[in-house]
């Protein structure tokens, strides 16, 4: 498929993306303080966004909300190692969309769910 084939293409999911962060602590400092931005220059979908040819073109709207992953079920918390595997919390689940035609899309909302029956948070 050619870019312009179509009106509007969507990719949504968890697309497993992850920080590259060495810090737990510092990441969740951050999340903390709802300072979220300062944690996107390390997420990996922004930068293969600017380099993969399958990402090329799509876009995501603002992140506003806290990452999605690694969530202790039944809570709002963070699994930091108490379920064995230390996983760095992010934005695993994600909506991204490309729109040829300017003004396909129009963004109401993105944010996540506060579902708490997984160790991720969909998004909507």
């Amino acid at each position: 498929m050619r870019n312009g084939d179509v009106d509007v293409m969507i990719l949504s999911g968890d697309l497993n993306y992850r920080l590259k962060s060495s810090s737990m602590e510092r990441v969740l400092e951050v999340v903390e303080k709802g300072e979220y931005k300062l944690l996107l220059p390390s997420d990996q979908l922004i930068s293969q966004m600017r380099g993969l040819p399958a990402l090329k073109d799509m876009q995501e709207s603002r992140i506003l909300f806290p990452p999605t992953y690694r969530m202790v079920r039944m809570t709002q918390e963070y699994d930091t190692g108490a379920s064995g595997k230390l996983r760095m919390p992010a934005w695993c689940d994600r909506i991204l969309y490309r729109a040829p035609t300017t003004g396909r899309v129009r963004e109401i909302f993105y944010t996540a769910a506060p579902l708490v029956s997984s160790d991720h948070k969909p998004v909507s």
